[in-house]
């Protein structure tokens, strides 16, 4: 017995119980799971409430049907009995549609969104219509459809929303499929920024920092984590390239290779190091665009890597074809332009046949001749295309 107590004894003495950790870990797979279910479970109840509005509305259409066989009219309403206990439901008569031949319940709370209206009309004949309007939670779209059917009708405002909505869950999951896809491809060393999804602004925009597969909170955790990892050494050689402003990927034997940007640390992923390259270039062009256009100069913007427009006074022009049909554009004008060149001819003088030497093309027999050369200037015009520009 002594010996079973000291074991016992022993056996509490090694047990610690769970750390903080592993009870952050479970607690947040329980909000999780809570966050999936409860939305899911408060959809169930309001289908629920719905399919027992439904079973109501239904003993009401063959309480009308009973009256207009007996009565031959549908002006009168059903019985109160028949309609049992809407309120409890969160539905209530709506006002003015109380009759058979028109009958409607709406939501109690105005703000609903997933209760939708339901009506039904019955005529002498005995026919019977439903009618349903889904409410804005697309949720509810097929349990309208299952009272009313085809005359299930959603408004253009709504199928506007749920195509807007949609495209945003979308985006979304796509959103975190590449942050998740980025997060998997680091390894030892490797992180840096990465976009994930924002929800305040519904958009794959929110600046997230990892490092080697793992959320860190922010830039400044990054860095932290990144310095604790490669030491002193390495931080203060990043720190020297961030005084260059270097760009381009720093690569040292004792340091884990980077990107930066204008000396901003990109980490190791080369989306983000392209992505920041794009957004650096764009801050260049801006800066560049507007000194441009504050300045007294007209024609065409020219900065490398930069988008080209065009200025005439005021105007700003996106092309070329725009802008010179603009008055600030060279004209081209086609003109006539002399021509001259000299050119050297032989001429042949016979000075013995006359008083004057003559010039001929050869000398008769036994007359003294006397041979020339001299420079002949022709002259001629031509057609030349020329640009005329504004002083």
């Amino acid at each position: 017995m002594v010996r079973t107590m000291k074991l016992w004894r022993k056996s509490l003495r090694k047990s610690n119980g769970f750390t903080l950790l592993e009870l952050v870990v479970v607690i947040a797979i329980l909000s999780i799971l809570a966050g999936i279910a409860i939305p899911s479970y408060l959809g169930f109840l309001k289908s629920s409430k719905i399919d027992q509005a439904k079973t109501i509305l239904n003993s009401a259409i063959a309480d009308c049907l009973q009256q207009a066989k007996e009565n031959q009219t549908t002006s009168i309403a059903p019985s109160t009995q028949s309609l049992g206990t809407l309120e409890s439901l969160g539905y209530k008569v709506e006002a003015g549609k109380a009759s058979c031949s028109d009958y409607s319940i709406i939501p109690s709370d105005p703000g609903e969104t997933y209760l939708f209206p339901m009506s039904f009309s019955v005529d002498t004949n005995g026919n019977v219509s439903k009618f349903a309007t889904p409410a804005n939670d697309k949720g509810s779209y097929q349990s309208c459809a299952g009272w009313a059917g085809t005359a299930c009708s959603a408004s253009s405002a709504q199928k506007e929303a749920w195509a807007k909505q949609k495209a945003i869950q979308d985006a979304k999951a796509l959103c975190d499929k590449s942050l998740s896809e980025w997060l998997g491809s680091q390894k030892t060393f490797q992180g840096g920024s990465f976009k994930m999804w924002d929800v305040s602004t519904n958009s794959c925009t929110l600046q997230a920092w990892g490092f080697e597969g793992s959320l860190v909170k922010d830039e400044a955790s990054y860095k932290q984590v990144l310095a604790d990892k490669v030491g002193i050494l390495c931080t203060s050689k990043y720190k020297e390239q961030e005084s260059k402003s270097y760009t381009g990927l720093y690569s040292d034997p004792q340091c884990p290779p980077t990107y930066f940007v204008a000396g901003k640390n990109i980490g190791t992923d080369q989306l983000s190091y392209q992505a920041a390259l794009v957004v650096k270039q764009k801050q260049v062009c801006d800066v560049a665009y507007n000194s441009w256009l504050n300045s007294a100069a007209t024609g065409e913007f020219i900065q490398n890597g930069c988008e080209s427009k065009w200025k005439c006074n005021s105007s700003i022009y996106t092309n070329i074809e725009a802008y010179n049909n603009s008055s600030c554009a060279c004209k081209t004008e086609t003109k006539q332009v002399p021509s001259c060149t000299n050119k050297l001819v032989t001429k042949i003088y016979c000075i013995n046949c006359a008083t004057q030497p003559v010039q001929v093309n050869s000398c008769p027999p036994l007359k003294k001749c006397n041979v020339t050369k001299e420079n002949v200037k022709s002259c001629s015009s031509t057609t030349e295309t020329v640009k005329v520009c504004p002083k």
